[in-house]
This record gives structure tokens, C-alpha cells and sequence, in this order.
């Protein structure tokens, strides 16, 4: 593929363009101390990203001995503070100028993330990205989730790919 011509980019989110663990970790140490449990360290909660809310969780939950039957309601408290965690994200070095330069070739760009779409919504308006990417899947879009190809399928759909079309990355 060369770069001469437009094609369809679909990036991930968190730890590509963006490291959002900072929130993510303060917003789940605020729920642990909301329900008496002790915080965890930012590279334990690192450890645990990827892969969805509902994996994050479930991961915290067997790191700190907490009943399962408390999954709902800590994923809802975790959640009503996601949403708008924005505060301790912070965008890698060149992500503006490098997608700015890829937008301006006419490189259609769309995002695809396990990050539910609320709080990537927020993340990208935080930070202006949301101009440069009119394709958003989240992991809360499809019943599936990354690495399950279904989203980037969809993302690509959205960008106009269809088929089996060959000129599309991510």
C-alpha cells in the first residue's frame, strides 16, 4: 500500500493515540475506596486494561478477593466517573500533528476501541480529536469486543470499505 493515495485508517485508542490509565486507575480506586476496599497501584490497574470494562473488572474483582456479586454495582459506580475522566489523560507526543497530516491527504480515520463509546466520545472532544475522526466504534457498539474482528469490520463499513476491499489499515 502506498501513502500516495487516500485509503480508510482505523486506529485504536488507549495506548495508541492516547494513555487514559491515569483516569482509569483514579476512577477505580475512588470505587474501591467508595465500597471499603484498598486502592491498587496505577501499574497494577495498568495491568488490568485491555480488553473492556467488563474485563477490567472482573480482573480487579479477583485481584482483591471481592464477591463477584458485587460486579454490577462497582462496573455502574466505575462508569457514572468514566465517563468524563479526561483530566489525567494525556495524548502521546505527535498524535495531532500525524493525524492532522493524514486527515489533510484525505485519509478517511475512524477510531476503534474496547473503551465504551461515552467515555471515548469525551476523551476525543477533551482533546479536539473528535473533528478528525466521524467514525467512532466503541466496545460497547457491537455485543462483540477487540480482538474479535466484527468492530474493525464495522469501522471499516462506516468508512466506506466494503467487502473485501484491499486498501484499508489499521
Amino acid at each position: 500500500m502506498t501513502m500516495d493515495r487516500p485509503c480508510p485508517i482505523v486506529f485504536d485508542l488507549d495506548g495508541t493515540l492516547i494513555d487514559s490509565a491515569p483516569d482509569i486507575h483514579a476512577c477505580v480506586n475512588a470505587v474501591l475506596r467508595q465500597y471499603q476496599i484498598a486502592p491498587l497501584p496505577l501499574a497494577r490497574v495498568r495491568s488490568f486494561i485491555g480488553g473492556g470494562v467488563e474485563l477490567l473488572w472482573t480482573r480487579i474483582i479477583a485481584a482483591c478477593g471481592i464477591e463477584p456479586v458485587h460486579r454490577p454495582a462497582l462496573i455502574a459506580a466505575f462508569m457514572a466517573r468514566y465517563h468524563d475522566a479526561t483530566a489525567l489523560t494525556r495524548m502521546f507526543p505527535g498524535v495531532i500533528e500525524a493525524v492532522g497530516q493524514l486527515a489533510d491527504a484525505g485519509h478517511p480515520l475512524g477510531i476503534c476501541t474496547n473503551k465504551p463509546m461515552g467515555p471515548t466520545r469525551s476523551v476525543l472532544q477533551h482533546f479536539g480529536l473528535d473533528r478528525l475522526f466521524p467514525v467512532v466504534v466503541g466496545g460497547d457498539s457491537l455485543p462483540q469486543r477487540k480482538p474479535d474482528p466484527a468492530p474493525l469490520r464495522l469501522a471499516l463499513q462506516m468508512l466506506g470499505v466494503e467487502g473485501n476491499a484491499p486498501r484499508a489499515c489499521m
